[in-house]
């Protein structure tokens, strides 16, 4: 399977593999330096999208609290992966109490429409 970049997402990676764990290069960073501009993004060029792209096309892009960066090492890369299973975690978690509200909200309508008062 060949993916082909375009180029922004080359610029981009061109980039964060100049980035190490201990020094991450920022959104904002990427932005300025790739002249991703506020027009170009509202066109489809937001940094997260391009950064998702490229993650998708198999490249190992990780990211820490200042940013993000080329691993050197398989640990940063496992290292980033248990932080994405923590968050899809929480978003399981988060997904499960939205549906039982939901359902106690159907109760509470059904009651309604049948005059009961829960």
């Amino acid at each position: 399977m060949s993916f082909t970049l375009t180029q922004l997402q080359d610029a981009t990676l061109k980039l964060i593999k100049m980035a190490t764990y201990e020094h991450p290069i920022t959104s904002g960073e990427l932005i300025r330096a790739t002249h991703a501009t506020e027009e170009r993004q509202k066109k489809g060029a937001n940094m997260r999208q391009v950064i998702h792209a490229l993650r998708v096309k198999g490249k190992p892009i990780c990211a820490n609290d200042d940013g993000y960066y080329w691993p050197t090492t398989l640990a940063q890369i496992d290292e980033y992966l248990a932080q994405l299973d923590g968050r899809i975690a929480d978003i399981q978690r988060t997904r499960a109490g939205i549906k039982m509200g939901r359902h106690n909200l159907e109760v509470q309508l059904i009651a309604q429409q049948s005059g009961y008062r829960s």
